[in-house]
């Protein structure tokens, strides 16, 4: 399964992650974690079924581990504790 738009928009909303339009090509997507962003990824304008692999790189996860929160197999407080293990956040 390759990750897609819609994937992204799934994950932003799965995560209550903050939606900025102001640049030109892509929407970004921003995740905030007491006060600090923590993660930020693009989701290409009008894309529709391109590929947007680059969004378990920018989520600090592995692809499975993505897709694996995309399904709902990994719980948001989950990813949250994965970012813990590998000291991106405290």
């Amino acid at each position: 399964m390759k990750l897609i738009a819609s994937d992204g928009w799934a994950i932003q909303k799965k995560l209550g992650a903050e939606v900025d339009n102001s640049a030109r090509r892509h929407i970004l997507v921003k995740f905030w974690y007491n006060g600090v962003m923590v993660i930020q990824f693009g989701i290409r304008r009008g894309s529709g079924e391109l590929g947007h692999g680059h969004i378990p790189n920018d989520m600090k996860i592995s692809q499975k581990e993505c897709k694996e929160f995309r399904k709902c197999n990994i719980s948001v407080e989950q990813y949250i504790e994965i970012l813990k293990g590998k000291n991106l956040i405290a």
